[in-house]
């Protein structure tokens, strides 16, 4: 972490003195010399003048992020440091190492920072109101001011900082909750088989034996390694776009027509082959489909903001 150096400036004062003159007593006064003398009292009446000192400039605060020329100082992130340490340390979990969490905790502060500006754009606020009833939920849910007024000091908070928090988090809600109201209630959809297995070889012998004619849910009863759906011969389902792990799975599947299968297609998993049980180009989704696609939607929004954003990280 950083550490923060002030510097104190001193200003000196300069004063400035003026010397005035007599006019030497002849007894006899010179018209001439009359207005000199009234001239020298007016200038030795006069203060002598201080130069007016100007104010120190500020210490820039360090940051830790800007985001789109907003800055997330040094000292917030390092309370969200603390904040994530204390969690796991409350939990009885141990921490992971450094290099992996402080940027975890820089990106999430980074990301929100991205949604609560998203939220601006599209017009969306949280009134006061809103924020006192989930403060006071808060408090209740905690068992009073006492106990609340514990919870904010173990978890490094002032009341104001908490109140901020909800505020942000309310706004964070209300933008998301718009992009997940876009996700449609029907969509084009499959209902699939799936074989996989760890081996290039043993893919391969399988799909040979699927071209001989063998039933495609035997064959994934008795080799297939996924365990979630090998007991019912390898059925997926029915799931539209967006919700298998890998793009190269959905293209080959959607272009199948039905009790057709595609070739061996390796992924991060393992190697598959899929079967087309059938097709509707609009049926409705199952509650299950549509939170995997919300989840889908809001990644690649979550992306698209991040891709688009000017982005400055100093720590850690």
């Amino acid at each position: 972490m950083s550490r923060f150096f002030y510097a104190l400036w001193g200003i000196g004062l300069i004063s400035l003195s003026l010397a005035g003159c007599t006019a030497a007593n002849t007894g006899q006064t010179n018209p001439s010399e009359a207005p000199l003398q009234a001239t020298q009292a007016l200038v030795t009446d006069t203060p002598a003048v201080t130069a007016t000192p100007e104010p120190p400039t500020a210490t820039p605060e360090p940051l830790a992020a800007r985001v789109n020329d907003v800055a997330i100082s040094e000292a917030d992130f390092i309370r969200e440091v603390a904040r994530f340490e204390l969690a796991h340390q409350q939990q009885g979990q141990a921490l992971p190492n450094p290099d992996e969490y402080l940027p975890q905790v820089l990106d999430s502060m980074i990301l929100e920072e991205l949604i609560v500006q998203s939220a601006g754009v599209q017009g969306l606020a949280v009134l006061p109101a809103d924020v006192d009833v989930v403060y006071q939920q808060s408090v209740d849910a905690m068992g009073g001011p006492e106990a609340f007024a514990k919870f904010l000091t173990d978890n490094l908070y002032t009341e104001e900082e908490y109140r901020t928090d909800l505020e942000r988090s309310l706004l964070v809600s209300a933008v998301q909750n718009v992009i997940i109201s876009q996700v449609p209630t029907t969509a084009e959809q499959v209902h699939a088989r799936q074989i996989l297995v760890s081996s290039r070889e043993q893919a391969d012998s399988l799909y040979q034996q699927l071209q001989s004619g063998s039933d495609f849910a035997t064959l994934a009863e008795q080799f297939s390694q996924d365990n979630n759906t090998r007991f019912n011969g390898g059925d997926l389902d029915w799931f539209p776009r967006g919700t298998l792990i890998d793009p190269t799975l959905e293209d080959a599947l959607f272009a199948l027509e039905p009790n057709q299968y595609t070739a061996v297609i390796e992924t991060f998993l393992g190697f598959h082959i899929l079967q087309l049980v059938e097709k509707q180009a609009d049926r409705e989704l199952t509650q299950q489909a549509r939170v995997a696609l919300q989840d889908k939607y809001l990644h690649n929004w979550r992306q698209g903001l991040i891709q688009n954003a000017v982005i400055e990280r100093f720590v850690p």
